[in-house]
């Protein structure tokens, strides 16, 4: 009963967004919430899980959440997640092939921060993602004010924005165009150690509505 409560949740509490979503620190823990709708119309699908002592968030939802509970290979399925942490390598991979296996699945990964960014195995694996059905982004201040009227029991609490997440924004906004080595179409020439520009998070997810969507 423990180990199911830690895959699935139908919410969480403000504690843990503020704690675990803080984009300016480090957490060990990794949660994905997730929203899902057949054929894109309808009723959503709604709820979070998290990593367990074996095995990663992304690999607790495809196999122990959507295969067992919410399969539906008949339909079309728009999926979005928001994740504390972006995908390592080897999760990367294992949403690739799920993608892969379920063709009728879109998705769609908002993410507060990236994970090791400056490991290859993890940069190769976000590239793969972006090659894939997929669709990548760093979370935006919309994102996490959704997040924290959708998934969290806030219980009329207004959410207030961490310091400089706007900083932090762009920092990983940056680096994940370094990963996807699409840093030059925006014309800049940004030091790795100074993300920041003229440019507001707004202008980059517009960039990112433009290129980051999958290959045709």
């Amino acid at each position: 009963m423990a180990e199911e409560a830690v895959l699935m949740r139908s919410k969480i509490n403000p504690e843990e967004f503020i704690s675990v979503f803080d984009p300016r620190v480090g957490r060990k823990e990794t949660y994905l919430l997730f929203e899902i709708q057949w054929n894109f119309k309808g009723r959503f699908y709604r709820g979070c899980c998290r990593n367990s002592n074996d095995s990663h968030a992304e690999v607790n939802f495809i196999e122990n959440i959507f295969k067992t509970k919410i399969q539906n290979n008949s339909k079309k399925c728009w999926m979005t997640w928001y994740m504390s942490w972006s995908p390592c390598g080897i999760c990367a991979k294992a949403i690739t092939s799920f993608l892969a296996e379920y063709t009728n699945v879109t998705l769609e990964i908002r993410m507060a921060r990236l994970f090791r960014h400056t490991d290859y195995r993890n940069k190769a694996g976000l590239k793969a993602l972006h090659g894939s059905p997929a669709y990548i982004y760093i979370m935006a201040e919309q994102d996490y004010r959704y997040c924290w009227r959708t998934f969290v029991n806030y219980q009329q609490r207004d959410f207030m924005l961490w310091p400089y997440t706007t900083f932090m924004m762009l920092y990983f906004i940056h680096h994940l165009l370094v990963i996807l080595e699409e840093l030059s179409i925006l014309g800049w020439v940004l030091p790795p150690y100074l993300p920041l520009t003229s440019a507001t998070p707004s202008d980059h997810h517009q960039l990112l509505d433009k290129k980051f969507w999958r290959k045709q």
